[in-house]
Parts: structure tokens; sequence; C-alpha cells
């Protein structure tokens, strides 16, 4: 793990040098690799949070124009498979963020490249490497908001017991100086402040999921929100949602949370 962390520090002064703000080497996704041989089946959930702290972190840039390494894919994808068929496994598998995040890619590839080809799961699936090998900066930022989406949903599947899926609140709770209760709390609260009934502050769902995650897992979220604030995060989900904001730091910030979140269950 420390000569992954050191070739990572290592890339990150290469790549972006000491202000973060341009990139300047010539990029190659080869040369640039932090995992070279690495078998990801090789590590615990715990290593592997700690890998995916360590490449957010290689690609923490002030500027929002870090690139998407062969690495990341290669990562996400891992914890993709191997969370499916753990209790993490909550989701519809056509509609999970990391095959989205793959296949809209190609899927403009190869409307590019063969016109005259439809697009099919079997065609991606054969293609996933070429695929992986291929990629450097990722050009499409739907991305950005399917993975908000599914960040907030891992975030409530965490907090099941505080917070039902459509955002109710099911037991009382106060996060960053705001209170929560349910509706029957909130008719029997007396005072100015009675709480909200809903949760919507991306902030705040975070703030708490850091509470209910397993110790291995806050270990490597104090880091990680050292780096990137739950504010921040917020700031660029609302941003998104407007426009305002497409870097490709923000897909890998989330993805790589995402794979933390969900690495938090034992494997089954």
């Amino acid at each position: 793990m420390e000569e992954i962390a050191r070739r990572a520090e290592a890339y990150r002064q290469n790549v972006y040098g000491g202000t973060g703000q341009n990139i300047t080497i010539n990029h190659s996704q080869i040369e640039n690799q932090v995992l070279p041989n690495q078998l990801l089946s090789e590590f615990s959930n715990a290593e592997l949070q700690e890998i995916g702290y360590i490449l957010v972190h290689m690609s923490r840039n002030p500027g929002l124009n870090a690139v998407i390494e062969n690495d990341h894919f290669e990562y996400w994808a891992f914890v993709d498979l191997l969370t499916r068929n753990s209790a993490a496994d909550y989701w519809v598998k056509e509609h999970n963020p990391f095959y989205i995040l793959l296949d809209i890619d190609f899927i403009s590839r190869l409307r590019r490249e063969h016109p005259e080809s439809s697009y099919t799961d079997l065609v991606n699936f054969r293609n996933r490497n070429v695929l992986l090998a291929n990629l450097s900066r990722h050009p499409l930022f739907p991305a950005v908001w399917t993975g908000f989406a599914y960040l907030e949903g891992v975030c409530r599947r965490i907090c099941h017991s505080y917070i039902g899926e459509d955002g109710e609140i099911k037991r009382a709770f106060k996060v960053n100086g705001r209170q929560y209760r349910t509706p029957l709390g909130r008719q029997r609260a007396s005072g100015r402040n009675k709480g909200d009934t809903r949760i919507s502050s991306l902030r705040d769902i975070l703030t708490l999921t850091r509470r209910l995650v397993g110790s291995s897992t806050r270990s490597v979220l104090k880091k990680f929100f050292t780096d990137y604030s739950a504010k921040s995060i917020y700031s660029w989900r609302n941003g998104s949602l407007h426009g305002l904001e497409d870097g490709t730091t923000v897909i890998i910030v989330q993805y790589c949370l995402i794979c933390i979140l969900l690495l938090d269950y034992p494997r089954t």
C-alpha cells in the first residue's frame, strides 16, 4: 500500500505540478499507472477503500480538470463486480452508474466510428477492455448527474434507520446545526425550530453517513473529506444541476466515494 501511495503522489506532482492548475506533461495512460500489475482481488475491503482514497487524492486539482486514468476505471469496475453479489447490492443492474459511466462513452465512440452499427450490452462487454485502455478524459458529463443521484441513494441506504428512500425522516437526528424529526415528532415538538421532516441536503446526508459507517470506513472518510468536504461536494451537486460544474475531478470524487461506501459492507 505504501508503494501505491508513493507512486500516486509522484503522479500528482508530475501531472499537476505545484499549483495543480494545469496538466504539465504529455499524458500517457500506461506510463502514469499507479496500479501496474496489481490484482485488486488480493486486497481486503479496508485496503480497497484506502486505494479509493489514494486514487482520488492523486487527482486532487484546484482547476477541476483532472484526468480519469485507467486506474480509476479499473478500480470502479472491480468494485462494481465485487459488490454486485454482496449486501451492498441494492440496485437494478442495468441502471448501475458504473455501467452508465463506461457505456455512455462507448456509445458515442461507436456512433462516430460505425454509424451503421447498433449498440448492445453484448457489444460493450466484448469491447470493455479496449474501452478502458483508450479512455483518458471523459467528455460526457451526464455521468456527473448520475453519480450524484447514485451517491445520495447509497447514503440513504446506509442511513436507512434514520431516512426513508423517499427522504422522509424515520428517526430524529441533528447535523450541521439542522434538526430533523419524524412527522409525529415535529407535531409534538415545542418552540420555533421544530425541525424538518424530509432531508434534501447532500451535505447533511453525507455528514450523517459518516457517523453510521464502520470504523475503517470512517478512518478513510476522514481523509477523504479533508481533501473534498461535504460542503464542496454539495455545492458541486447544485452547480451541476444548473450547468455550472463539469469538471472531471467531480466525476473522480463521486465514483471513488461511492466505491468506498459500497465497500463498507463485508464480503459474502
